[in-house]
């Protein structure tokens, strides 16, 4: 009886590890080598003003909300993923994949906004696109693949969406659960270390849909726009961003009151 106990606990510990490191890949050395290559392909792009980062809209083609983004002042906007929530909703943007994002930015760019808008894309949400831009009105949208590296205003920042750092909803627990302790960003922080991210250099993701800053590392998540599950229990602030400039980083916050958005994608 003794040898299946000892079995039972060791299939279920082995059982836990496998799960654990598909649920957080970087973190148990999933991905490393993929990530890496993709940072140092990514063409840097280099950014004399301002840029505000933000992720996680969560487009519906059939169901409109309201979002509240002021650009603060900012000549370029990163979206970091989760522009839209799924390939079919992309496709209800128009009969183009010009049309479709400039029908989706339409959806949250302030009335007036002239500058450019850079677009990392996700692995799941997002459509998978080929590299493209184009002008008009005085936006210039690029599209940069999975990967951004800016240097903004002399500060570098590596960006991504954060499907490497968690699957599904585990990282939004695992993110919530850290900053409820004062350890924020623990992913984020195991990434940088993971990719080998020099500790100069920001990382911000997004992904978790819970936003978060932390000066000393380095590290930001960006939250989001379309909330989660439960938020009168979680009270997860939605519509937030990180904000880059000559003076260093910040967070931002630009909707009012967390517990009133409660969307489910």
């Amino acid at each position: 009886m003794r040898t299946y106990g000892f079995f039972f606990v060791f299939g279920l510990f082995l059982a836990t590890l496998v799960f654990l490191s598909l649920q957080y890949p970087l973190a148990f050395g999933r991905g490393v080598e993929e990530a890496k290559t993709r940072i140092e392909q990514a063409e840097e792009v280099f950014i004399p003003g301002s840029a505000l980062f933000i992720s996680d809209l969560h487009l519906k083609a059939l169901q409109k909300r309201e979002i509240s983004l002021d650009a603060m002042g900012a000549e370029t906007i990163v979206i970091l993923g989760d522009f839209f929530d799924s390939e079919w909703d992309f496709r209800g943007f128009g009969d183009t994949n010009e049309e479709r994002v400039w029908n989706g930015l339409k959806e949250f760019l302030p009335e007036g906004y002239q500058g450019r808008v850079y677009f990392i894309s996700a692995h799941t949400h997002d459509p998978d696109l080929e590299q493209f831009s184009f002008e008009r009105e005085g936006i210039s949208f690029i599209y940069g693949g999975k990967m951004g590296k800016f240097t903004v205003a002399g500060t570098p920042v590596i960006g991504f969406h954060g499907n490497e750092l968690a699957q599904g909803w585990a990282g939004g627990g695992i993110a919530w659960s850290s900053r409820q302790i004062g350890i924020p960003l623990p992913l984020e922080r195991l990434a940088k270390k993971a990719l080998g991210i020099d500790e100069d250099t920001w990382l911000i993701a997004g992904h978790s849909h819970v936003p978060a800053f932390h000066e000393g590392s380095r590290t930001a998540n960006t939250g989001s726009f379309a909330g989660v599950p439960f938020n009168v229990f979680f009270q997860i602030h939605v519509g937030t961003g990180i904000l880059v400039d000559a003076q260093g980083a910040q967070m931002v916050l630009f909707q009012d009151h967390p517990s009133q958005y409660i969307f489910s994608h």
